[in-house]
């Protein structure tokens, strides 16, 4: 999947435990990249991996939170259904293993304009 953002774009993702026990990870993802492989993580544990947009002038779109517990096959994307935010930004969690989430995401390049 290839994004579709102004290469000065990038995403801001936040990748927390559902008990907020441990620190927030925080990535910055350039606007040509369309996934993340998040590591290190604790089977067994439910993770919220919150994703946001950033434009070249610095607006912010509306956040998609995905939550995927490592070791299983459990997943949900919020907003769901559609897995699409106002401004057309899809995420999905394809690969859940023991301790890493594979997170894939696209955002249409006019919805920053």
């Amino acid at each position: 999947m290839a994004s579709l953002l102004p290469t000065k774009t990038h995403f801001h993702i936040v990748v927390t435990d559902s008990g907020w026990l441990l620190k927030a990870q925080e990535f910055t993802v350039p606007g040509n990249q369309s996934h993340l492989d998040i590591g290190g993580l604790i089977t067994g544990i439910g993770y919220e991996v919150r994703l946001t947009g950033v434009s070249e002038s610095g607006l912010l779109s509306r956040p998609l939170t995905a939550v995927a517990v490592t070791g299983t096959t459990q997943c949900t994307v919020s907003p769901p259904v559609l897995l699409q935010s106002p401004v057309n930004m899809h995420v999905i969690i394809s690969k859940i293993i023991h301790l890493s989430v594979q997170f894939h995401f696209l955002i249409s390049e006019t919805d920053f304009q």
